[in-house]
């Protein structure tokens, strides 16, 4: 179950990145090398970091509903 989760995650990083990179070639037509070269350097610090916040998210939604389950138990 975890590796299909991170391997989800994976192809949706590099997708997203293979779309944020043809996104980029279209409106830096005008742009020299290097800024084009910078944007999409940012581009994927920012995918990458959404696979963490992901798993942080879905880690605190497991609490969440963990805790409900137990008070609901305990009552």
């Amino acid at each position: 179950m975890k590796s299909t989760l991170a391997n989800s995650l994976i192809l949706l990083v590099v997708a997203s990145g293979t779309a944020l990179l043809s996104f980029l070639d279209v409106t830096a037509l005008g742009l020299a090398p290097l800024e084009t070269l910078f944007l999409v350097f940012i581009a994927v610090v920012v995918a990458i970091q959404v696979v963490p916040a992901l798993m942080l998210f879905g880690t605190l939604l497991k609490g969440l509903i963990s805790r409900v389950e137990k008070r609901s138990a305990v009552k």
